[in-house]
């Protein structure tokens, strides 16, 4: 037999949470380049809040695990917008919730 690697409890404990660390940030650097993208076509004036950019990156946060409506709850805080006005805006972009999400909110009595 070779020499085999053992890894400590307290070094998993240590990778695990430096990954959730990570996952965090990139979480809220997403979040903040969707709210800067929103925050100038809300100066220019445009009437849509939401492109396709801002749609595929809403989408790879909710297959890294986020619910929908917390996307919606960081955005809305962000923006000072009502979350029900961004919830319209993904809705008119195509953003729906992933059926994880539906079974999540299904499970607590939500539609």
């Amino acid at each position: 037999m070779g020499d085999d690697i053992i890894l400590s409890p307290d070094y998993l404990l240590h990778i695990s949470e430096g990954a959730e660390e990570l996952a965090s940030k990139l979480h809220s650097d997403i979040v903040k380049r969707i709210v800067n993208r929103i925050m100038l076509r809300i100066g220019r004036g445009e009437d849509y809040l939401l492109t396709a950019t801002d749609k595929w990156a809403i989408e790879n946060l909710q297959q890294a695990g986020y619910l929908l409506e917390d996307i919606q709850k960081d955005i809305a805080k962000a923006t000072k917008l009502q979350q029900t006005e961004i919830a319209e805006a993904m809705e008119d972009a195509g953003v729906k919730a992933l059926d994880y999400d539906d079974k999540i909110y299904q499970s607590v009595g939500l539609s």
